[in-house]
């Protein structure tokens, strides 16, 4: 493949973008804070000036635009290196049933009390690596791993899981609602353990993901001209996957499951840059970064005194994008 020019030009525009929906989602709220004593928080942090909107800023709004920041950024570029690797444009991160595996995870980790801190995220890391290990075992034959096979034990993982999930809810008893709103979607209650974690986790995965994105870009248009080429294709495969799996299971145990950002996002980033993974993928985490702090944004904001679930809005504005994108004729499909 070509190389190509980067497009520093429409990283920066996502960049700015992002910052802005960072800014917007500091400052809007029941509480507005005005432009520039947001500045004067930020910059002067513990210097005692007001400690009501110190709290305000970095106790309850600061970390759930980092969890906005980490998840989003987390599902666009997982998304991104799924769609090349299966070379199917409507895959995303929840495709081989990860999710599934995380939710029952976490939904375990309610029911033995080990839901606080950090527990609930570690859980859904174990249960998305263990649903991705059962995909495996289901998929794999002739000592290689099929992706179009992949993507089939991914719907029976999922489908399983899915009625696990559900058997773990009606044991919740009392916390089956606390359990069930976190599956939908939500910022909510927020923890600065849980958002360092998801940008931890947000950082490694990108550059551990980005290291391999020369060979998607091979691996996208054929599996086998990608071996011609000197691609170790199950390799390649089972990083793309242990990685993509660790990072969904991340996001879900911290903010649930949110849809459409890693379908949405790629697509706005090829449409603008083309097809070359090596771009697509900062683009593509700019965008997703920037389309749930503004998502998190409208579900605190469009009923005053009710918040929304997350995934339900990112899904309502995502599903109307994602088809007007898919009917266009612009250079939105993986290269051929």
């Amino acid at each position: 493949m070509a190389e190509a020019r980067f497009p520093w030009r429409a990283l920066a525009g996502w960049c700015a973008v992002a910052l802005a929906a960072w800014c917007l989602y500091l400052a809007v709220g029941s509480v507005p804070v005005p432009f520039g004593d947001l500045l004067r928080t930020l910059f002067h942090a513990g210097s005692g000036r007001d400690a009501g909107l110190e709290t305000i800023v970095w106790q309850i709004r600061m970390p759930r635009a980092l969890y906005c920041v980490g998840a989003g950024t987390l599902l666009a570029y997982v998304g991104t290196v799924f769609q090349a690797l299966f070379r199917n444009p409507l895959s995303e991160p929840y495709v081989i049933g990860v999710a599934s595996g995380a939710a029952v995870g976490g939904t375990t980790a309610v029911l033995v009390a080990l839901d606080s801190g950090l527990g609930r995220v570690g859980f859904s890391a174990l249960g998305a690596v263990l649903s991705l290990g059962f995909v495996l075992a289901i998929s794999k034959g002739r000592r290689s791993l099929d992706v179009q096979t992949l993507l089939i034990g991914g719907v029976v993982a999922g489908s399983l899981l899915s009625g696990w999930t559900t058997l773990n809810l009606v044991l919740a008893g009392q916390d089956s609602g606390k359990v069930l709103w976190w599956l939908l979607g939500s910022t909510t209650p927020m923890f600065w353990d849980r958002a360092l974690v998801l940008a931890a986790v947000a950082v490694v995965g990108f550059l551990l993901l980005y290291r391999t994105s020369r060979a998607l870009n091979a691996m996208a248009v054929d599996e086998f001209v990608a071996g011609t080429q000197g691609v170790q294709t199950q390799r390649l495969k089972l990083t793309a996957l242990v990685v993509g799996a660790v990072a969904t299971g991340v996001v879900v145990g911290t903010v649930g499951m949110v849809g459409f950002v890693g379908l949405v996002a790629p697509h706005i980033a090829r449409r603008m840059v083309g097809n070359d993974v090596r771009v697509v993928m900062p683009v593509s985490a700019a965008i997703g970064c920037s389309l749930l702090l503004c998502a998190d944004l409208l579900a605190q904001r469009l009923k005053p005194g009710y918040e929304l679930p997350l995934g339900a809005v990112t899904a309502v504005l995502g599903a109307p994008v994602l088809l007007w994108l898919l009917r266009s004729k612009g250079r939105t499909a993986l290269p051929s």
